[in-house]
């Protein structure tokens, strides 16, 4: 009697697994963390990156944030020390908020392998006692990082930039739990064959005119000229170095320009200008003022008009 019993209840403790068993793949894929981004600073050229993230754990079990790391990826330009700080940070679970901001720590890290989009990453951790996520619960992480000599960076070619001042899901901030992915998509790494320039992105005021050098990496391709421009008349080249001179830029209207570099690849990096005229714009401002007729005690409309202003 004892055999057949224990053999019964293996047999339901094998049906149990297999009906069970798909569920419990389909949990580990679907990890229930999620990350909402809000970009407290969204020009796109900025001397500080404001970095503000919610992190929600839909998951059924507590998340030690002792074992959490999430990652902001972006393109340093230049190589000033950066500096990170933590504005706020909190935990709202069922029994509360509780503030946990002294215990945000923040590591900028020199990424081994770059991306078109990336080359550094700040990496959001906590300290051993900073608490847990409780299921149904979520975080808040104000944080910003800016370089020693406040000179900007182009938040524009930064891969998890988002011109957003308000939290949406967004998938290239990535959070990692003791090490494993949970959420979003790492930056794919550059094709070490493929040409670069830098900067990729520039604006330019015409109001104040200067040359402008732009730095080639070839990755072994020869630089054949940048598309309808004519080499020493609009640019000069030097080495690895493009100069665009300010004849040339004075030229452009105001607004957008891009310019492809060729090396005769597949893939051809591109300088976008953005021009402005700061001067004109000033110069060119005309306001006017209508006239009224009214009575005493009347309410009336002045109507101001503005011209050749942005």
């Amino acid at each position: 009697m004892y055999k057949k019993l224990n053999a019964a209840l293996l047999a339901l403790l094998i049906m149990l697994v297999m009906v069970f068993d798909p569920l419990l793949y389909a949990s580990a894929a679907d990890s229930g963390i999620t990350v909402q981004f809000n970009n407290g600073n969204s020009s796109e050229t900025a001397n500080t990156i404001y970095a503000k993230f919610k992190v929600y754990n839909s998951s059924g079990a507590p998340v030690d944030l002792a074992d959490l790391k999430l990652r902001y990826y972006y393109t340093l330009e230049g190589d000033a020390q950066q500096n990170f700080r933590c504005d706020h940070s909190g935990i709202m679970n069922e029994s509360g908020y509780v503030d946990i901001t002294k215990k945000v720590t923040g590591t900028l890290v020199k990424m081994d392998t770059t991306a078109p989009t990336a080359d550094y990453y700040l990496e959001i951790g906590f300290e051993n006692d900073a608490g847990s996520i409780q299921a149904g619960g979520a975080l808040e992480v104000q944080a910003g990082i800016s370089k020693s000599d406040w000179s900007n960076y182009e938040q524009s070619n930064d891969y998890s930039y988002k011109e957003s001042d308000t939290y949406e899901d967004w998938n290239q901030i990535t959070a990692f739990v003791n090490g494993s992915l949970v959420f979003g998509e790492e930056p794919v790494a550059k094709d070490p064959t493929v040409p670069s320039i830098y900067p990729a992105t520039v604006q330019y005021d015409k109001s104040v005119p200067s040359d402008l050098t732009v730095t080639l990496t070839p990755n072994g391709n020869t630089f054949n000229g940048i598309a309808g421009l004519t080499q020493d008349t609009d640019y000069t080249v030097s080495g690895n170095t493009v100069t665009l001179l300010k004849s040339y830029l004075s030229t452009l209207s105001t607004g957008t320009k891009e310019l492809t570099f060729d090396f005769n690849t597949t893939v051809a990096p591109v300088l976008t200008l953005i021009i402005k005229d700061s001067a004109s714009s000033a110069d060119s401002l005309s306001v006017t003022i209508g006239t009224i007729s009214g009575n005493t005690g009347d309410t009336v409309i002045l109507p101001i008009t503005f011209a050749d202003v942005e």
